[in-house]
């Protein structure tokens, strides 16, 4: 989620942050209605769930925050409406990414979209997609995005130990689609970054088929001009929104990458409590970090499993972390030769290139232990049984697998 530093501060209610975009950019019309549920049940759970452990800066940034994501929604809308030749972009066999956080999804994701072939969304692109990125960045939006970006990585220093792949140029680094999600209220961001689980429940147990519509129109205003390419996308709360995704993209692949849930949990429990720390004056304890990161594993697998098990199987790729990370070439090979699309030399070579330049350590590590979180196997293999039935016998062989050529 990202804070605007500087502006007046907007009170945190429904109206006043509605008129407070509309104001700001003199249209009206927000599309479907979906979103309002999305912002109410957003704000109830910030005043419930997390409203007086926000530090003083961020607690006065959260009204006027939301306004911008108003903002962006009504510009997207609006642009169609100038640009009708966005109305008609073909969104062609999509690219989804739907592990859950800490499984290798943000490597393989990166590691594609440096085929040329592919696009994915840019940060830039989805914190001020106005007027559509067809016209360029230009020097303005390039100072408002930075400035956006800075204000992270100014209380962040440290981030790359956890997420090493988030490329330097930071406005130019890609974007989660739930970044996209959050124009519709509907995106785990805030309860990553702040905690607001009372939203995040209600948005995993929701019809979020309206979502997702905005989603393929904000794909649509981000291609008009480059058609061609494949988008591939990703984002944590993919598993969730499965059942909209397999409807509003029919001819989508979904790449579902795995890891071992103790050291996922654990991972993701760590990540959140280093994002928070910066956020929050009370981030909460160790224990309730690791309680969450297992709550939002389990909503998105089993939501996830669900709508898989109701549709064509052929749709599914499964990757498994041990693979991805020991062959990530063989990986990305892997999925080109199932959704049979060319791989070509200059591809790969700037996969390759991507793959030395960028290792998983250069940030200096992520350091942490499941027992610190509260975390053990049992637990485990109670709170996930429904996905471990599944999918824990072929991670387990590949990591068995990679175990012995390691020996070797």
């Amino acid at each position: 989620m990202y804070l605007i530093e500087d502006g007046s501060e907007v009170s945190l209610d429904a109206d006043m942050i509605i008129h407070e975009a509309v104001t700001r950019t003199g249209l009206d019309d927000f599309g479907d209605l979906f979103y309002k549920k999305g912002l109410n049940t957003l704000i109830s759970s910030f005043k419930d769930d997390v409203w007086y452990k926000l530090k003083d800066d961020v607690r006065s940034s959260i009204g006027r925050s939301l306004a911008h994501l108003l903002e962006i929604r009504l510009r997207v809308i609006d642009d169609r409406k100038k640009y009708p030749e966005i109305q008609s972009q073909v969104i062609e066999k999509p690219v989804f990414f739907i592990g859950m956080g800490r499984t290798g999804s943000t490597m393989i994701h990166t590691l594609m979209s440096q085929d040329p072939a592919n696009v994915a969304p840019q940060l830039w692109e989805t914190m001020m997609p106005s007027p559509p990125p067809r016209f360029g960045m230009g020097e303005e939006r390039k100072s408002m995005v930075s400035q956006m970006m800075n204000w992270y990585l100014t209380r962040m220093p440290d981030i790359l130990s956890f997420h090493p792949y988030f490329i330097e140029e930071n406005y130019m680094g890609l974007a989660e689609c739930g970044s996209i999600g959050e124009m519709s209220f509907a995106s785990y961001l805030p309860y990553g970054y702040l905690g607001t689980i009372g939203h995040f429940k209600w948005f995993s147990e929701a019809d979020n088929t309206a979502a997702i519509a905005f989603h393929k129109m904000f794909l649509q205003h981000l291609q008009w001009g480059r058609e061609g390419r494949t988008w591939i996308c990703k984002a944590v709360e993919h598993g969730i929104f499965l059942d909209a995704l397999l409807k509003i993209y029919p001819d989508a692949t979904f790449v579902w990458t795995h890891r071992d849930p103790l050291t996922q949990a654990a991972s993701l429990a760590s990540s959140n409590r280093f994002v928070r720390q910066a956020l929050l004056n009370d981030p909460g304890d160790a224990y309730q970090f690791g309680q969450g990161a297992l709550l939002a594993m389990k909503l998105a697998a089993e939501k996830g499993m669900t709508a898989r098990r109701a549709t064509s199987n052929r749709q599914f790729i499964d990757i498994y972390y041990p693979d991805l990370v020991t062959n990530p070439l063989d990986t990305v090979r892997k999925i080109y030769d199932i959704t049979q699309r060319p791989l070509t030399a200059e591809a790969e070579l700037k996969m390759a290139t991507w793959l030395r330049n960028n290792s998983s350590d250069k940030g200096g590590g992520h350091s942490y232990t499941a027992e610190e979180f509260g975390l053990t196997q049992k637990v485990i293999e109670t709170e996930l049984k429904y996905y471990l039935d599944w999918f824990g016998d072929s991670l387990a062989k590949s990591e068995q697998s990679n175990a012995n050529q390691n020996e070797r």
